[in-house]
């Protein structure tokens, strides 16, 4: 990432981050329910007491390098979708799905117990 900014207002902080970069690290979740996301959840900006320290850390990057933009006023990123939020409609979005996708979709009588990956039977295994 070349540039990395981190939003004060005159209560708190957010450090703004890429969602792929997130997930590329393998922190998406970890991160707390203090933090928010842009509305086309491409945006996270990270609270600034835990969620920023772990980005930062995972990253292997140094504080110094962090852009800061001050506000003396309220940020309206605290007027943002949480982050845990979105990422849980989407897993109730991916789960419903799934059930509805299964429901029109059975899967086959294959003559054994299906467990998603491997199919079971009584068949002689040297045929």
């Amino acid at each position: 990432m070349s540039k990395i900014t981190f939003h004060i207002d005159p209560g708190h902080g957010w450090l703004e981050v890429p969602v792929k970069e997130l997930r590329r690290l393998k922190i998406l979740d970890r991160i707390s329910p203090y933090s928010f996301v842009s509305r086309d959840g491409r945006t996270a900006y990270l609270e600034e007491d835990c969620d920023a320290s772990l980005y930062v850390q995972a990253a292997g990057l140094e504080w110094s390098g962090v852009q800061e933009r001050f506000s003396n006023e309220e940020s309206p990123i605290r007027d943002l979708p949480r982050l845990v939020d979105m990422l849980e409609r989407k897993r109730m979005s991916r789960d419903a799905w799934s059930g509805i996708h299964h429901a029109l979709h059975p899967e086959p009588d294959c003559g054994g117990a299906f467990d998603g990956f491997t199919v079971t039977s009584d068949a002689d295994p040297g045929l």
